[in-house]
């Protein structure tokens, strides 16, 4: 698009375009218990912030691309939503242009952790010299609802800030599962 409308996209049509600052951000964490059986849930999110979608940038011609590219422009009458792909065409090479194409929701509510348990003191080991034994199953990272399309929108913090907001390949976070016992004497 021509920012400035004179009919010519170079410098002079840039401008800022996403945040990767979230509007707000939100946690929760429930607990109940019932004759010896626990459930804990820790659920967090953000709202309101975007992530550059790196990954699927079509800056590089040459390189490996998700199935979207199939939707592609190739000519007349085809999509209008992605550029075409051509590296005949030094002139003018829209496929390499950052734009807001790459600029994606990037809210989600994740379920970090739940915890599931029960003390067996409670009932079948009543008259075991025990304090507590308790059984668990602990999952962490199960459950992510979000509509941003790569693999994880918790993008770009740590240790490089540089890349705040931009999804690189970072990989995902892990999800886990856990069983134990734990044994109180």
């Amino acid at each position: 698009m021509y920012r400035n409308g004179d009919g010519v996209i170079d410098a002079n049509d840039k401008t800022m375009i996403g945040n990767p600052n979230p509007d707000l951000s939100y946690g929760l964490n429930l607990s109940v218990g019932f004759k010896g059986l626990d459930l804990s849930v820790y659920l967090y999110g953000v709202s309101g912030n975007q992530v550059f979608d790196g990954i699927r940038d079509f800056s590089r011609p040459l390189s490996n691309y998700s199935t979207d590219i199939l939707g592609r422009w190739t000519g007349e009458g085809t999509s209008n939503r992605l550029p075409r792909m051509t590296i005949a065409d030094e002139k003018n090479l829209n496929y390499n242009r950052a734009s807001d194409l790459f600029v994606h929701d990037a809210s989600f509510l994740r379920v970090r952790s739940i915890n599931l348990g029960y003390d067996l003191k409670r009932s079948l080991l009543k008259n075991v010299p025990l304090q507590q034994c308790r059984i668990y199953v602990s999952g962490g990272n199960l459950l992510t609802l979000t509509k941003y399309r790569g693999m994880d929108p918790e993008v770009g913090y740590g240790p490089s800030g540089w890349a705040s907001g931009i999804d690189i390949g970072t990989y995902p976070q892990p999800k886990s599962l856990i069983a134990g016992i734990n044994v109180k004497f």
